[in-house]
């Protein structure tokens, strides 16, 4: 079953993919882009501001990333590996960083650094 977190930020605030990879390399996770709204993608291609869907490859496995005007929907499936949970968690914490945004929780939105508090991760 897949399980989604919902990110919110200021609408005409685009997250940029070199700014959440570097953070994602910054705190240990390596991330491969392999397909660019439903098309694969090259290793080391950078998506343009106008993707709609990412699938990122994570240590731990892979999620999706669906953007709306105004959120990111961070969508992965089955959450028993802690390996794919670190990495679900890890990527959440990068897109709330680079947009300056919030992750909704079931207690109401949280920014960034108590999301990552929240769930363990220690961050760099």
């Amino acid at each position: 079953m897949g399980v989604e977190r919902t990110i919110l930020h200021e609408p005409d605030l685009l997250p940029d993919w070199a700014v959440v990879r570097g953070l994602l390399i910054a705190n240990g996770e390596t991330a491969t882009i392999r397909m660019i709204d439903g098309l694969p993608a090259f290793p080391d291609e950078i998506p343009d501001a106008t993707w709609h869907e990412l699938r990122v490859g994570l240590t731990g496995g892979m999620v999706t990333v669906k953007r709306r005007v105004g959120q990111l929907l961070c969508v992965t499936w089955g959450t028993g590996e802690p390996a794919l949970v670190r990495s679900w968690n890890l990527l959440n914490y990068c897109l709330t960083k680079a947009t300056h945004g919030t992750i909704q929780m079931e207690t109401g939105p949280v920014n960034a650094d108590d999301f990552a508090k929240s769930v363990g991760i220690t961050t760099s």
